[in-house]
């Protein structure tokens, strides 16, 4: 299997088999902008979780939510891409690098509500990788050493068939948010729009089923086939997975510049301060019209009970 023409997902399955524990960050679908980076770590060499506002480093308390920022920025300013981003080559360096998520649930850490945290998922958590793939516009840029790959069981072996994935088995799926619940959710929002609370609200709820028997790996091979999104990705813990399709970026850092992609409730800046203005009443005006017809299409019976507070975080 030649890594200059291997598939991402093959060789994560190729390292997985090994007992590497990789993690991929993939971009896939239309081409975009900003979509344009997938990333394959392999021969995990750290384990950072967050569990209860306790920080487990390799499976050894270190501390807490503190103690995890700092731990993620040392390690990174004193790897080859802290000190230098870019290879003599003048292309980008992108690994040794941190691999990893926060949950929706790690916001209680920052004092803000949330759901109780999903049973078996750590609030946070980050895998080092001193080596990975690197593919920048589908273009393969950066490559364990042969040694390494070798080692981690990712190497370039083309006397090795492929790994097939497991089959995707039938699972029921169930919803937390009665439907009746998520109506009267709809009509509080629409409330607190017209009184100026709010401009957008995320009313999103979980869906959830039983894993049993579910290969996590042919679920993520299952999602990249039917929807594929510029922000992909599987991070395989003990006991846990991570499977991820998102069409837009939370942000982006590069040194002290910050960068977000909200895909809902924005429009193209006018040129002209003129055109601003009429574009703003044209957005308003139709906007208006929006929120009248949703409002018709989800109108209660009288006598309905109501939601007090709509202000769910997201799932």
């Amino acid at each position: 299997m030649s890594t200059e023409s291997a598939d991402p997902l093959s060789l994560y399955r190729a390292a997985r088999e090994s007992g590497s524990v990789p993690a991929l960050l993939e971009s896939l679908g239309p081409p975009t902008s900003f979509g344009r980076l997938t990333l394959l770590g392999v021969g995990r060499r750290r384990r950072l979780e967050l569990w209860g506002g306790v920080l487990y480093d390799d499976g050894r308390p270190a501390g807490g939510v503190d103690e995890l920022f700092g731990v993620l920025e040392a390690a990174q300013n004193d790897s080859p891409c802290g000190r230098s981003p870019r290879r003599p080559s003048g292309r980008p360096r992108f690994f040794p690098a941190w691999i990893g998520f926060f949950s929706y649930e790690f916001a209680r850490h920052l004092g803000l509500p949330t759901r109780e945290p999903m049973p078996g998922l750590p609030d946070a958590a980050f895998f080092w990788y001193p080596e990975g793939y690197a593919w920048l516009k589908g273009e393969l840029v950066e490559q364990p050493a042969a040694e390494f790959a070798r080692a981690e069981g990712a190497g370039d072996d083309a006397s090795r068939p492929p790994i097939a994935g497991a089959p995707v088995v039938s699972v029921e799926i169930e919803s937390d948010y009665e439907a009746d619940d998520f109506l009267s959710g709809v009509e509080d929002v629409q409330e607190r729009i017209r009184a100026g609370w709010v401009y957008q609200v995320n009313l999103s709820h979980r869906f959830h089923f039983a894993a049993r028997g579910l290969d996590p790996l042919a679920l993520y091979e299952r999602l990249r086939r039917v929807n594929p999104s510029p922000f992909m990705g599987v991070l395989e813990g003990d006991g846990w997975t991570v499977v991820s399709g998102s069409p837009e970026r939370l942000f982006n850092r590069v040194d002290e510049v910050m960068t977000a992609r909200p895909i809902a409730g924005t429009r193209p800046r006018a040129r002209r301060e003129r055109g601003r203005r009429v574009r703003g009443r044209g957005a308003r005006s139709r906007g208006g019209r929006r929120r009248r017809a949703r409002g018709r299409a989800t109108r209660r019976p009288q006598g309905a009970s109501r939601a007090r507070d709509a202000r769910r975080p997201a799932a």
